[in-house]
């Protein structure tokens, strides 16, 4: 049976667990050996990152699993479940200092994972990342700045003529084929929201300020914006946006949720 509470002596020996995982253990060769996964020479860049993006979320879900399953949680989806709203719970109610500590602790778990699987400088990694910059060669975002790009996000997922496409491309597959409509949507919106250009039809001008290719730069992006996770607008912005983009690939929240790893 999982514990009836999380303390935050637990939630930071999760993290802490989970961290050491990831850089030491099992988890830290299977997302090493993710950035190598070959792909046909005609894959698009959207293809190959969606490809890379499941197999990364595979292997944080079943290291974060494993650490779950120790304390008692199910060994499932519904344990990394149970765990998460405990810990929304306790960052709610926790002491100011323990509540940055566990937001900054998860934010670099998160990074780390990222750095891991696409071959990029990791935080605390003073030898590969000498000025602790964000995958190596950004500056944090700050908050006004990130809800700004989170909204020009939202606005693309939005727009008339990218919901079109996701009906269209989404409508011949099989309602029962959830993870090939999962992968569709991934792939079309990294092509038309993110990276843009001959890949997706836009402009590409997100990731723009990155100064790297769109692999790189759609990492990068994730990494910072993982600064900000909690911030309400954000989460609205993206919230609301999802929820129409996901009626028009005929997939539900809750579905998503669970064929991306539980992010």
């Amino acid at each position: 049976m999982p514990p009836p509470e999380l303390t935050y002596e637990r939630a930071t020996g999760i993290i802490d667990t989970t961290l050491f995982y990831v850089n030491h253990g099992l988890s830290n060769k299977h997302l090493s050996s993710i950035k190598d996964i070959p792909f046909p020479e005609d894959a698009s860049t959207a293809s190959k990152l969606v490809g890379k993006w499941q197999k990364m979320m595979e292997a944080h879900f079943s290291t974060q699993v494993t650490v779950l399953t120790a304390l008692g949680y199910p060994q499932s989806e519904q344990g990394l479940q149970i765990y998460n709203g405990q810990l929304q719970q306790l960052m709610s109610s926790a002491a100011p200092g323990e509540q940055e500590k566990l937001r900054v602790g998860s934010r670099d778990l998160w990074r780390t994972t990222l750095g891991h699987t696409f071959g990029m400088p990791r935080p605390n990694d003073p030898e590969a990342n000498p000025g602790n910059k964000v995958m190596g060669v950004k500056e944090e975002l700050g908050v006004v700045e990130a809800r700004d790009v989170m909204y020009q996000v939202s606005q693309k997922m939005l727009d008339p003529a990218f919901l079109d496409v996701v009906t269209t491309e989404c409508a011949g597959i099989l309602p029962t084929d959830v993870h090939l409509k999962h992968t569709k949507l991934q792939e079309l919106m990294l092509g038309h929201v993110y990276l843009g250009g001959a890949e997706g039809g836009g402009s590409g001008d997100l990731l723009d300020k990155f100064d790297e290719d769109g692999e790189k730069a759609y990492v990068i992006l994730q990494a910072l914006i993982a600064e900000h996770q909690s911030d309400p607008l954000i989460s609205q912005y993206i919230g609301s946006s999802m929820m129409k983009i996901l009626e028009k690939a005929g997939l539900d929240q809750a579905t998503i949720a669970k064929q991306a790893g539980a992010q």
